[in-house]
């Protein structure tokens, strides 16, 4: 009935039905397996990763840092696309010209950026990615920290919570 050893790929039942098997067609019939079958795949996983626990734990240790270093290069690159599409490839803050990656960040034209990436549910790579999937909108602009804080003073979208103005007041006792 095909399957290991048999030469045709399960579901062809001779020999001959193996040839018309395309790899478009393999792709399409495991697509489908595993649309019927996902409660059942996802039980061989859970199974797997149970019983194997010390296994795996030890294939990621022994690849942590290259994971590391994977997955940093990956938020890099997300990070990069978006500055450059919104900096229109100039990769600088728009009101001080500053050009270091590591202190630029995207900043709502009209204010209310964290009001909306709250409503997002998402910060950081995963707000970038979002920039991207949705095709770039407008009312976005790439500004350094301390011209992203100006700004928010400016216009005095600055709120202390109730820990930062004990804060102040400590420091302001203590200076004096």
């Amino acid at each position: 009935m095909g399957g290991k050893g048999s030469g045709k790929p399960k579901g062809c039942k001779n020999k001959d039905q193996s040839k018309h098997w395309t790899p478009e067609k393999k792709r399409a019939w495991s697509k489908e397996y595993y649309q019927k079958n996902k409660q059942k795949q996802a039980g061989y996983c859970r199974y797997y990763r149970k019983t194997n626990a010390e296994k795996i734990r030890a294939k990621h240790m022994a690849r942590k840092e290259e994971i590391i270093a994977h997955n940093a290069e990956k938020r890099r690159l997300e990070k990069v696309g978006v500055m450059n599409h919104y900096s229109n490839g100039t990769m600088c803050c728009v009101r001080c010209g500053f050009s270091d990656i590591r202190a630029l960040s995207i900043d709502h034209i009209n204010g209310g950026g964290t009001k909306h990436r709250i409503e997002l549910g998402r910060t950081g790579e995963a707000f970038y990615r979002w920039l991207r999937m949705n095709g770039y909108p407008e009312g976005y602009q790439v500004l350094c920290h301390n011209c992203q804080w100006i700004k928010k003073s400016e216009n005095r979208e600055v709120r202390y919570t109730e820990y930062g103005s004990k804060a102040i007041r400590r420091i302001r006792t203590s200076v004096d």
